[in-house]
């Protein structure tokens, strides 16, 4: 899979990344400085500036993203920031509907 992206969809795609780590006083130092590499190095935009894009709800993302390959690559780099994201807490787990054991216990 590649990661090129469409020039129009950066910057909602980077919001949804934004608003999908936006969880316990928001992204980590680590998953900062992940995305921040990827919209600059991956996607050559050194001028875009994660404090200035606009988080992108999830109903919203997925009217702009219709392409299958682009939303796959937006839930596996979303699932690449939290592996940046130590340590995983509840909250964070709850959010993305990820439970710490499964129904009925271990």
């Amino acid at each position: 899979m590649t990661l090129a992206l469409p020039a129009q969809l950066i910057e909602p795609f980077v919001g949804g990344l934004l608003a999908g780590i936006d969880v316990d006083g928001g992204p980590t130092d680590e998953q900062s400085k992940v995305l921040s590499a990827i919209v600059t190095h991956v996607w050559e935009r050194p001028d875009l500036s994660l404090s200035s894009i606009r988080p992108v709800g999830s109903r919203e993302l997925a009217d702009l993203l219709g392409s299958v390959d682009h939303r796959t690559m937006f839930h596996e780099l979303h699932m690449t920031l939290e592996t940046c994201r130590h340590p995983i807490r509840g909250s964070g787990c709850s959010r993305r509907g990820v439970r710490r054991r499964p129904r009925g216990g271990w």
